[in-house]
């Protein structure tokens, strides 16, 4: 079985969305698929990367808004795709990112640390997103 879960911190829209396209090519890759038919992907949004998963993007330059629209487009296909993710509200609450801004499709979890923690003892790779 093909287990991951990724540590997203990405602070940058720019690299964040191509980052999280990256993820969702290699769910549906064909070497991925051989191994397993459902992989099993988890993403967890931690630090800086809480405030790109925001629905409330004022904040960001209008050369950015571009990105946070596919950052948001990615979420949206990754779930319907059966990936799970997951945001620390720790992270949340420190970068002043509303529980409310935060897609239903993003579980709120109180310390993605104990979620990382968690998935890799039982067996899931470690994957960075920095």
């Amino acid at each position: 079985d093909v287990k991951v879960v990724f540590d997203v911190r990405a602070a940058h829209a720019r690299s964040a969305a191509a980052q999280l396209d990256l993820v969702r090519r290699t769910f549906k890759d064909v070497n991925i698929r051989q191994a397993t038919t459902q992989p099993q992907f988890v993403v967890v949004f931690a630090g800086a990367a809480t405030r790109l998963i925001s629905s409330r993007s004022e904040e960001f330059p209008d050369d950015q808004k571009v990105y946070m629209d596919k950052i948001a487009a990615t979420i949206s296909a990754m779930a319907r795709d059966g990936i799970r993710m997951e945001v620390c509200m720790f992270a949340a609450d420190m970068f002043e990112v509303e529980p409310t801004a935060i897609p239903p499709d993003i579980e709120q979890v109180p310390n993605g640390w104990i979620s990382l923690i968690g998935y890799q003892s039982r067996g899931y790779s470690l994957v960075g997103i920095y």
